[in-house]
């Protein structure tokens, strides 16, 4: 497909950075540690597997 975004691609391309925000809003509104360190270690292979898929 060019010139766009496959939903799969578009998924993989925004969810690291989704997760991302929401561990700054965690962080932002004072939960607990793990609520924030979950999201950013998922975040990790969500930009992974968009390396390499890109």
């Amino acid at each position: 497909m060019r010139g766009g975004w496959a939903p799969r691609k578009a998924a993989l391309r925004l969810l690291p950075g989704a997760l991302m925000l929401v561990a700054v809003r965690n962080a932002l509104t004072g939960e607990a540690w793990p609520l924030i360190a979950l999201p950013l270690l998922l975040s990790f292979p969500a930009h992974l597997a968009d390396l390499r898929q890109r």
